[in-house]
């Protein structure tokens, strides 16, 4: 059994979707979605003052940190199968901007923290934060560290979302297979 890539992308494609309507909303404009593994979205901002005009996102999903309080941020995987391992998440992301999907907690109501890869590394090496390893499905290991919610969000920028995505987002997560 190896590691089914395209699956993983299927079950984000709702978290994907809402963060780019976030970013309509600030502005930025000919969002394309990217179905590899580089980045999530690569979208150019209006502002033509700017030097550097486009920039690309990565987009996690985490529904353990609403029970636990801390959002997991991977670094690490371990093939099960092969036992090979490799560097994830965090430390392998290419993007501009890390978007840390957290949902809320009895009214599904979601939040969206989006932050520069190097500001989470920071606090990473700053605040040396617990480390854990979890098996993600039946064919790979993550491992990661669980930062404060609050001491990711007060980092980044937190922004709500609710709408027709959330919806979406619900049917997903209560229908399994889809």
């Amino acid at each position: 059994m190896h590691y089914n890539f395209e699956k993983d992308l299927a079950a984000s494609e709702p978290f994907v979707d809402a963060v780019a309507e976030i970013l309509k909303k600030y502005n930025y404009h000919n969002i394309q979605k990217h179905d590899g593994k580089k980045y999530d979205i690569i979208a150019s901002f209006t502002d033509t003052s700017m030097t550097k005009n486009h920039y690309t996102f990565e987009v996690k999903s985490d529904w353990k940190s609403a029970e636990t309080g801390n959002a997991f941020i991977e670094f690490k995987q371990l093939l099960l199968d092969t036992g090979v391992t490799k560097s994830s998440g965090i430390v392998a992301t290419q993007s501009a901007f890390w978007c840390h999907w957290v949902p809320g907690h009895d009214n599904y109501l979601n939040r969206v923290i989006i932050l520069k890869p190097e500001m989470i590394m920071r606090l990473v090496i700053r605040q040396q934060y617990q480390v854990k390893t979890c098996n993600s499905d039946n064919v790979t290991q993550a491992t990661g560290y669980l930062v404060p919610i609050e001491e990711l969000a007060a980092a980044g920028k937190m922004h709500f979302y609710e709408g027709e995505l959330l919806d979406k987002m619900r049917l997903n997560i209560l229908t399994p297979g889809k």
